[in-house]
């Protein structure tokens, strides 16, 4: 059988057990790695993102919407379709209110600014491939840290 280290046990459900896991120096320090190598990679390959411009439907989902600049719309977010703010009220089943509050969010904190929505995506996509680590790290017996590194790749 093979030596698992402290970073390979699955993740506990009781307190007790947690807690005694936290204080593991061994625990923090090989679990660490992987993900300080998963948060590096991920700005290696989206760094020159920070770069561009807005692309595609941003121009309108972000420049011309009206909605994200301002906190009164929430509700309307959360009750009308992604397009409405240009269409008005449709019945439609393209609903994204999250995605519209993020941009709220992103708006407020660097403006109509491209690299700061990059900035933001890019922190989200790091996020999603340090949880999918965690994921992998708890479920399977064979551990993989590169995993989460295939996903972080563009196709």
């Amino acid at each position: 059988m093979k030596n698992k280290s402290a970073c390979h046990k699955p993740i506990a459900l009781d307190r007790a057990h947690s807690a005694n896991e936290s204080n593991d120096p061994a625990l923090r320090t090989t679990c660490l790695l992987p993900v300080l190598i998963i948060v590096l990679f991920s700005f290696l390959v989206y760094f020159t993102a920070l770069f561009g411009d807005f692309v595609y439907d941003d121009r309108d989902q972000i420049l011309k919407n009206p909605w994200i600049r301002d906190i009164r719309n929430i509700p309307t977010i959360f009750s009308e379709s992604v397009w409405s703010y240009q269409t008005g009220p449709v019945i439609s089943n393209y609903y994204r209110p999250l995605m519209h509050v993020l941009y709220m969010i992103n708006d407020y904190l660097f403006g109509l600014k491209p690299w700061g929505f990059h900035l933001v995506n890019i922190l989200f996509h790091c996020g999603v491939s340090v949880l999918v680590f965690l994921i992998i790290r708890s479920f399977l017996t064979e551990k993989r840290a590169s995993a989460p590194l295939v996903y972080l790749s563009p196709p």
